[in-house]
């Protein structure tokens, strides 16, 4: 955590220190936000992809399951909630 500048010496300086603070944590906050939108995306394509090749008949359950890291109920659930 950042500390204060201790150089602030009037409520002026004070409200311009604490408005480029604000600025600086939304800007992180829309960083962080991409970064799992993009981690979210790429789980939902992997995630399609796997599906797609089992429905297409080339791959087994099993390779696709642990392709994906899930059980076959999980897996089943997948199915089931892309239809």
């Amino acid at each position: 955590m950042k500390t204060m500048d201790l150089s602030i010496r009037t409520s002026e300086e004070f409200h311009d220190y604490l408005e480029r603070e604000c600025q600086n944590a939304a800007e992180q906050g829309r960083i962080e936000g991409r970064e799992e939108g993009e981690k979210i995306g790429e789980a939902r394509g992997k995630i399609s992809a796997v599906l797609d090749l089992y429905i297409a008949g080339f791959i087994a359950r099993d390779v696709a399951s642990a392709q994906l890291g899930v059980t076959d109920q999980e897996f089943e659930t997948l199915l089931q909630s892309r239809s």
